[in-house]
């Protein structure tokens, strides 16, 4: 039963952190209509940065996060402004070729300045650990799981509570009409693509302690991210958080109960099913005729 317990434990955790990447994912697609398949690329960019900092000011992550979070918006927002809003009358396929080519981008300038060698930046949480009743976590992980959900609350507030968040759901829903009451649609998109590219520092941050980071992990972060982002159906962001805390267990289970790699198929084989019976998301409000 320990086992069970501290296995759930560790999936609520990843699936909390899967969440925060996810988000990020389905700001910038509600808004912009952009799936962006470099975002996976964008934690691992914001975790050397971490490192960068820590060799050179001596910085722990977390308090990195103070110059990488905003700095991720600016690169974010400067992405739609130069690259994205120049393509809104593009294929999708063009679409998904540039941001494919951001992943090279990315992943070559860090193996050229950084090298291929796994690194990891320590933090103070390192080597220590929390006891709740019957289970044991890593602080970073409490750390990083009670971080997680503050800021899920926080962005659900944003979104249904208050008038900024009601400008983002009228451009997500209908964008022409939003813009006929005098909502700045393009600016409304640099944010919410600024602030998709920032959630996913925030996970990279919060990911860092006792973890080992390499310049090509991104694709795994985006896989997942997707992932979630279909198995709670597109625009729904409680879907969304539900998706990623399914994958995050599954996952933890899957690996503690089924041997070798069958346990880390275990996610896959959820999507695939969730895609085939509920193609719009297991947790979508409605099925669209």
């Amino acid at each position: 039963m320990s086992y069970f317990i501290e296995a759930l434990s560790q999936g609520l955790v990843i699936g909390a952190l899967y969440a925060v990447i996810t988000f990020g994912i389905a700001v910038v697609h509600s808004v912009s209509g952009v799936l962006n398949f470099a975002h996976g690329n964008f934690v691992v960019l914001s975790m050397y940065l971490c490192l960068v900092l820590n060799k050179t000011l001596g910085l722990d992550p977390y308090f990195s996060a103070l110059i990488v979070v905003p700095v991720m918006f600016v690169v974010g927002a400067a992405l739609y402004k130069f690259v994205f809003s120049r393509l809104s009358d593009a294929p999708i396929m063009t679409i998904i070729q540039i941001t494919l080519g951001i992943v090279f981008i990315i992943q070559a300038g860090l193996l050229m300045t950084q090298g291929g060698q796994f690194k990891r930046v320590p933090s103070v949480v390192d080597g220590h650990q929390v006891r709740l009743g019957a289970v044991r976590l890593e602080l970073g992980d409490l750390v990083a799981f009670t971080s997680a959900l503050l800021l899920t609350g926080a962005l659900f507030w944003v979104l249904e509570r208050s008038s900024s968040g009601r400008i983002v759901r009228g451009v997500q829903q209908n964008s022409r009409a939003a813009q006929l009451v005098g909502v700045d649609i393009e600016r409304v998109r640099t944010v919410s693509f600024g602030i998709g590219i920032a959630l996913a520092a925030v996970a990279g941050i919060l990911l860092l302690p006792g973890t080992s980071i390499h310049p090509t992990q991104g694709l795994s972060f985006t896989v997942v991210a997707v992932m979630a982002f279909f198995i709670g159906g597109m625009g729904n962001y409680i879907g969304t958080l539900l998706g990623a805390l399914t994958l995050g267990i599954s996952e933890s289970l899957g690996a503690v109960y089924l041997p070798g790699s069958i346990g880390f198929a275990v996610p896959f084989v959820i999507v695939v099913a969730a895609i085939a019976l509920r193609p719009h998301g297991l947790f979508a409000r409605s099925e669209v005729a």
